[in-house]
């Protein structure tokens, strides 16, 4: 199998300065052309603790922190991680941090640790899905409120045994 984070680390800066990067500012970003401010996801998340996996650069993580989330980033890739950083610097978002890990583990993180947990173009690129359903399932309280991407936004509620089931397309998600 392909060594995802050595190619992730190859290609982090140059995706930041001349893809994603500075592209969308402070809005989180659904989909290349649907941000948050366009769908509505999201109720009021001030003051919620939410863990973005698969964080990248931290846009995301960013985007929920000037939100009012207290955001959590992790990444394998530390490449990102230090962009990340930088971004959130760059931005003011004091309530946004960022984690070296594998999402498919988030065993760092206790049970119902997060009110919420979200993952955008992330999970596509993962080997292991189950595992990151099941602890994307783990770490919000009431272990509902995980919200994923695979080509479209979806929300999983928990299954038997913590593993997320039934994606549906959201439409509206209340924390």
């Amino acid at each position: 199998a392909p060594d995802a984070r050595a190619g992730w680390d190859a290609i982090a800066s140059e995706y930041q300065d001349e893809f994603y990067g500075e592209r969308f500012g402070e809005r989180l970003m659904w989909s290349r052309r649907a941000s948050e401010d366009d769908l509505h996801v999201f109720d009021d998340v001030r003051g919620k603790r939410a863990l973005v996996l698969g964080c990248g650069g931290g846009q995301d993580a960013v985007a929920l922190a000037k939100m009012g989330a207290i955001a959590v980033g992790i990444d394998f890739s530390p490449q990102q991680i230090a962009y990340a950083k930088k971004y959130a610097a760059a931005h003011n978002a004091d309530n946004a941090s960022f984690v070296e890990g594998q999402v498919e583990d988030l065993a760092r993180f206790d049970d119902e640790s997060f009110d919420l947990a979200v993952s955008i173009y992330a999970l596509d690129s993962v080997q292991r899905i189950e595992d990151v359903l099941a602890e994307a399932c783990r770490v919000p309280a009431h272990r509902s409120h995980w919200l994923g991407e695979l080509g479209v936004a979806c929300a999983a509620p928990a299954g038997p045994g913590g593993v997320c089931s039934g994606q549906e397309p959201v439409r509206r998600w209340h924390p």
